[in-house]
C-alpha cells in the first residue's frame, strides 16, 4: 500500500498521458477485450510518475502485468522507448 506522487493526484497529468498515448492500450499483445483504460507505472514505483515511466493499458493488460514483473517491466519499457525516443526509462 504504497503511496502514489503528488502528480497522481493531478487528474490534467493523467490526461496528458492518456492523449500522450492517443487513448489506446499501448500493448500491441493487447487481447482487446476491455476497452477501460489506466496508466501503469512502468518499473512499479508509484512514487515515480515521470512520463517516460508511464504507459496506458488497458484494465486487462494492467492486471496482466502484475504477473511475470521483471518481463512486463522491460517489454513496456521498450515500448516507451522506442514510440517517443526515451534515451533512458
Amino acid at each position: 500500500c504504497e503511496p502514489y506522487c503528488d502528480a497522481w493526484a493531478d487528474k490534467e497529468f493523467k490526461r496528458d498521458i492518456l492523449k500522450r498515448d492517443e487513448h489506446k492500450c499501448q500493448n500491441s499483445s493487447c487481447y482487446r477485450t476491455n476497452s477501460a483504460l489506466c496508466i501503469h507505472h512502468i518499473d512499479y514505483n508509484k512514487k515515480n510518475c515521470h512520463p517516460k515511466n508511464l504507459i496506458t493499458l488497458c484494465k486487462s493488460c494492467n492486471s496482466r502485468a502484475n504477473y511475470s514483473r521483471k518481463w512486463h517491466n522491460s517489454f513496456y519499457e521498450s515500448i516507451i522507448k522506442k514510440k517517443y525516443n526515451y534515451k533512458e526509462v
